[in-house]
């Protein structure tokens, strides 16, 4: 699978993740919610970044929900979605 955050370390690490952990679900967030915070704010990229990161050492399976909420925080309040 390839992930596509729009932000190359990002994707490199979620690709980084998918190999260590074999994981091969369909690619991770929503395409809305990532179409809506292109191009990602640095908060964003350092919270997936931190995600990504603590998965991979505590060798744990994501929940792809927890993207989703990551990707939600930048989103104002009543916007639809």
């Amino acid at each position: 699978m390839i992930d596509d955050f729009g932000d190359i370390a990002l994707n490199r690490l979620a690709t980084r993740y998918r190999n260590e952990l074999n994981d091969a679900r369909p690619p991770f967030g929503n395409l809305y919610l990532l179409e809506l915070n292109k191009p990602l704010d640095v908060f964003i990229k350092e919270d997936l970044s931190e995600f990504f990161e603590s998965a991979i050492a505590n060798k744990t399976k994501i929940n792809v929900s927890d993207i989703d909420e990551i990707l939600e925080q930048e989103i104002p309040p009543r916007a639809l979605y």
